[in-house]
């Protein structure tokens, strides 16, 4: 197939175009203008080398403060994970907002720039509507403990292994 394709070549006379020309007819008359670069190429190209940059240095930096933690054979506390998990959100807010600047190659403006901002206000009421949930947490509960009948944050114990 190779070489049957790359032996069809324009005879003389013959209107031809390569895949960043597009021909138009017009009258009698063929006119062939340039289409220049595909819709979104350049943003495309700009997206993944950011993720690949900054996402796979900050994947990097998660990598370096998790893994050992498979190795230790001691007791681990919270603390022990907060810079992973500072990673963790960086890359999560890299790849959240790249997922959200290209929402361009699919929708025209300005209905892009509305699916954008309207992820951005369900991402922030997302975070805000979680820290409400969770914040006796973060600033130290009262009274009993979630497994304990009676207990407020009996509803906020989503999983088994979760103990506070």
């Amino acid at each position: 197939m190779i070489r049957g394709n790359s032996g069809l070549k324009p005879k003389d006379n013959e209107m031809n175009s390569n895949p960043g020309m597009a021909s138009q007819l017009s009258g009698s008359e063929s006119i062939v203008l340039p289409a220049g670069e595909p819709r979104g190429l350049p943003k495309r190209i700009e997206h993944s080398h950011v993720l690949m940059r900054e996402g796979g240095l900050l994947l990097l930096a998660w990598l370096l403060h998790y893994a050992p933690f498979y190795t230790m054979g001691r007791i681990l506390y919270y603390h022990h994970y907060f810079p992973a998990m500072l990673f963790s959100s960086m890359l999560t807010g890299i790849t959240f907002d790249i997922l959200l600047k290209s929402t361009d190659l699919l929708i025209r403006r300005p209905y892009c720039d509305w699916l954008q901002r309207l992820g951005q206000m369900v991402l922030l009421f997302s975070i805000l509507y979680s820290f409400y949930l969770f914040h006796p947490l973060s600033y130290g509960m009262k009274g009993p403990l979630a497994h304990e009948p009676g207990s407020a944050m009996a509803g906020l114990k989503w999983m088994d292994s979760w103990e506070f």
